[in-house]
């Protein structure tokens, strides 16, 4: 059995309203925490870094407004990437503009049949050569660094943060 040939195609206007909703729940999955209140309760907060912690309504809100923003910018491009026998179907997508990669999203079911790597492409078509990620989580930053390995022959070089300049750009 072949794989299915995948398509990218720019994201309709209800796609893009699909982005927003999609990427903040993706960016905050897995950093729940209960933690203890003055009553001696417990409630959900999640972990924004290291010393930062905000409850679950107030960290919804406050990365809508960062995704609504980067939406809302002239340069930034949203795509989709779909089987071509169904290209209406989305099956992830992908953020981008001059020099950034925001964020790729891949439905969980669709995982591993080539939509991350033809929305990979996508993004950094769109992203030029020299390019950063602003919004990497951990599983993908090692779908990305998979990618590049397999793409290049080498492994990217990752220059990992001493604790001073962590503790400076840490919040």
């Amino acid at each position: 059995m072949t794989a299915p040939s995948i398509i990218t195609r720019p994201a309709t206007a209800t796609e893009r309203r699909l982005v927003q909703a999609s990427w903040t729940r993706q960016a905050i999955r897995g950093k729940r925490f209960e933690v203890p209140t003055f009553g001696g309760s417990r409630q959900a907060m999640f972990r924004v870094n290291r010393r930062v912690y905000m409850s679950e309504d107030a960290l919804y809100r406050a990365h809508r407004l960062l995704v609504d923003d980067v939406l809302s910018r002239d340069g930034v491009s949203v795509v989709v990437g779909a089987i071509s026998s169904v290209p209406e179907a989305a099956l992830g997508w992908a953020c981008a503009e001059l020099g950034l990669i925001h964020f790729i999203f891949v439905k969980g079911e669709c995982r591993r049949n080539g939509v991350g790597t033809a929305l990979l492409s996508a993004a950094v078509k769109l992203a030029g050569p020299s390019w950063h990620a602003s919004h990497l989580t951990s599983e993908g930053g090692n779908a990305l660094l998979k990618s590049w390995e397999s793409q290049h022959g080498q492994p990217r070089a990752v220059v990992p943060q001493s604790q001073d300049q962590a503790a400076q750009t840490d919040l």
